[in-house]
């Protein structure tokens, strides 16, 4: 309690009072709670000297769960104390808990960076270790959450002369980039793939199940929408060269798992909002064509035509807008097909779909863009307007099209070649929330349970 309160002067003097007994006091602590570990939890230094100094041989107590001292320095990110303790004697770094893992292990679990660090400057022959399920510490940073993107980088850099931990496999034949798709880490994902000189290696090294990491992605692929399990696979399918697969999986809302049984009664509402959506853009493109900007001519020999008809923005306008009308149309004649109940034409109809709506909406933009500057041209703010719109509408398109990128990017047939598009993946996987390191349990077989 002392020592956890960081009383240092009550600390000391029960120490003193102990005379030589500190160790046989340690040992007989109910629940084997040593005195070192309360000391590294409190992450007070002054402390943990007074105890070490008293009684070195508690460096080597370990915990009612088999841990050691350095591995619970390690675990709650202490560096000084971790520090403190290497400097005593190395020895530790190469013990193991009595779960078979190693205090590097627990560092890079945590993402304590700086620790790690400290003990592969101290033990650069750590990197080697395995934990009980052959696991390296580059298969501990890729399957562990929160995005350890920053750990996972500096591991392979420390690691560049060898670059064998990439392609390590654990005692499943699993390597760090299966372990990153079985837990869904897309940035972790992106890592091994978009900065690894071997890429085109570990994308095709198979389990013992026989998966490489683009099939389990496929297969565990939930049907509902879940960004970061959408992220995780379009990175993957990014990564792939055309010839590595055979074809881009298809789903309800992007993509869907090899394993799901096809049902259409869960994607009617999916169908119903997509066709509301299609049919407010006909409507709206519509009802602009037939009510063009800058009205019609009501005299003379062009009665009845456009009186901006002349004007390259109004025809730009027009151009767009026939665009926007006619792909909404496709998209609200597939979406339609998709309510024939064929749960395989219901997929059918999204691939076709999801990109004319996109076109659809993409159209409109322009095409409000072209009639505003139809209209303003000659105006005495005409300077203004035509640089400041144009700015606007490229910003608000960019945005558009990010948004849009994750839900119709696979469907476009030169998402095969989705490499050269690697700024999209680079902003998309932020939006990616790996916090809940807990919210997915893996098996030996790579199968998932949430």
């Amino acid at each position: 309690m002392a020592v956890e309160a960081g009383g240092l002067a009550i600390v000391k003097a029960m120490l003193e009072g102990l005379g030589n007994n500190v160790q046989d006091l340690a040992s007989q602590l109910e629940g084997r709670k040593s005195l070192v570990h309360a000391a590294l939890k409190a992450k007070n230094r002054d402390i943990l000297d007074a105890i070490l100094n008293k009684e070195p041989s508690l460096v080597n107590e370990r915990d009612e769960g088999g841990l050691t001292c350095l591995s619970v320095g390690a675990s709650v990110g202490y560096l000084k104390g971790v520090c403190n303790l290497l400097d005593r004697s190395t020895s530790s770094v190469f013990e193991c808990n009595d779960d078979g893992c190693f205090p590097i292990h627990m560092a890079v679990e945590k993402g304590h960076v700086d620790v790690v660090k400290e003990i592969l400057k101290r033990c650069p022959d750590s990197i080697e270790l395995l934990n009980k399920k052959g696991q390296n510490i580059l298969h501990i940073a890729a399957k562990s959450g929160k995005s350890r993107s920053l750990l996972l980088k500096y591991i392979k850099r420390h690691d560049r002369k060898n670059n064998h931990l990439i392609e390590e496999q654990d005692e499943d034949g699993n390597t760090p980039l299966h372990l990153a798709t079985i837990n869904w880490r897309a940035r972790n994902v992106r890592d091994l793939t978009r900065f690894s000189s071997n890429a085109a290696k570990i994308l095709k090294i198979e389990n013992k199940d026989g998966l490489r990491a683009l099939d389990i992605a496929e297969l565990n692929l939930q049907s509902n929408y879940i960004f970061r399990e959408r992220m995780t696979l379009m990175v993957l399918l990014s990564a792939y060269k055309p010839r590595g697969y055979e074809k881009i999986p298809t789903s309800g809302m992007t993509l869907r798992s090899r394993s799901e049984v096809l049902d259409a009664n869960k994607y009617k509402d999916s169908v119903n909002a997509l066709l509301l959506v299609a049919t407010l853009v006909a409507t709206v493109t519509f009802a602009a064509g037939i009510t063009v900007p800058g009205g019609f001519n009501s005299s003379g020999p062009d009665v009845g035509m456009a009186i901006l008809a002349s004007n390259f923005n109004f025809i730009f306008f027009m151009l767009a807008d026939v665009v926007a009308m006619q792909s909404s149309l496709v998209a609200i004649i597939a979406l339609v097909w998709a309510q024939m109940g064929d749960p395989e034409l219901v997929h059918r109809a999204f691939q076709l779909a999801l990109p004319s709506i996109s076109l659809a909406l993409s159209s409109m933009s322009f095409a409000f863009l072209y009639g505003v500057l139809a209209t303003t041209n000659g105006t005495s703010h005409a300077y203004f307007l035509g640089s400041v719109t144009p700015i606007i509408h490229s910003v608000f398109t960019i945005v558009f099209s990010y948004l849009l990128a994750n839900y119709v990017g696979p469907y476009i047939p030169c998402f095969r070649s989705f490499r050269s598009m690697d700024a999209y993946l680079r902003v998309l996987v932020r939006f990616v929330n790996e916090d809940d390191a807990e919210t997915y349990h893996t098996s030996g077989s790579g199968k998932i349970s949430v």
